[in-house]
């Protein structure tokens, strides 16, 4: 049986953003999958958050994702990924770096080399930010990971 997403057509994740504001910000959160990780940008097992307006625009135009059809993915998520709006929840998904997908209702090709590009906007994030910024997501949305 091959799995087949939701849809057949290719799923540009930022779209409906306007990152020129420059309120935005996309944080990524390590999860224990990364642990088990051999992808060298997980290895670091780093929080991190990316503010560059032109990091964000550059992702917006690459990150055109096919559906994902290689059958069920069973490898978790390397990174949560959480976008935010200066202090207010956007949106949230996974990615997975060894086994190549992104999930966000549906599943989607990904490459970690969309995510590690441009490193050096790539901003390590305090284990105390981190937690801070998990508190508002589970007061706001109820989102907790």
């Amino acid at each position: 049986m091959i799995f087949v997403s939701g849809c057949n057509k290719n799923y540009q994740i930022f779209e409906e953003y306007n990152f020129n504001s420059g309120e935005y910000q996309l944080y990524g959160f390590v999860t224990q999958q990364a642990l088990y990780s051999e992808t060298p940008f997980a290895i670091n097992k780093k929080n991190f958050v990316i503010t560059n307006k032109e990091t964000l625009n550059q992702m917006k135009q690459s990150w055109n994702l096919k559906p994902w059809r290689k059958g069920s993915p069973k490898c978790g998520s390397t990174y949560i990924m959480v976008l935010m709006k200066g202090s207010r929840y956007v949106k949230h998904f996974g990615v997975n770096f060894d086994c190549g997908y992104l999930t966000i209702e549906n599943w989607y090709q990904f490459s970690p080399k969309l995510l590690t590009n441009d490193q050096k906007n790539i901003i390590p994030i305090s284990e105390i930010e981190v937690q801070a910024l998990k508190d508002t997501l589970l007061h706001q949305t109820g989102l907790d990971f």
